[in-house]
């Protein structure tokens, strides 16, 4: 699943609202009667649009799922178990002793 940058030149956004002149797009979706209260409810409660509350639904659920990718990649960074590099000297010192240096013979 490929999720799209949330903000596109068809979306600008200016401080977390979307310009209403940027919206050129219309979305049929189909509710059934408790899911279309629940929606007027929150817009109601929210003072917004129905079409504003389902724009915020949409970024929260897409910031939801930035946020658990963010922490599965953590989580398989973790599970790598790599350990720290040694300071430079040390590291120039395993170096040398491993691949003798000391010109060409």
């Amino acid at each position: 699943m490929t999720l799209e940058p949330l903000v596109t030149e068809n979306n600008l956004r200016t401080e977390g609202t979307v310009q209403m002149s940027s919206i050129t797009n219309r979305l049929d979706v189909r509710l059934d009667a408790e899911h279309r209260r629940r929606l007027e409810e929150l817009a109601k409660w929210k003072g917004e649009a129905i079409s504003e509350v389902v724009r915020s639904l949409i970024d929260a659920a897409y910031e939801d799922i930035l946020r658990t990718r963010r922490k599965e990649a953590i989580e398989r960074l973790i599970a790598l178990n790599v350990e720290d590099p040694p300071d430079p000297d040390t590291l120039s010192g395993e170096l040398e002793a491993a691949h003798e240096p000391g010109g060409l013979h």
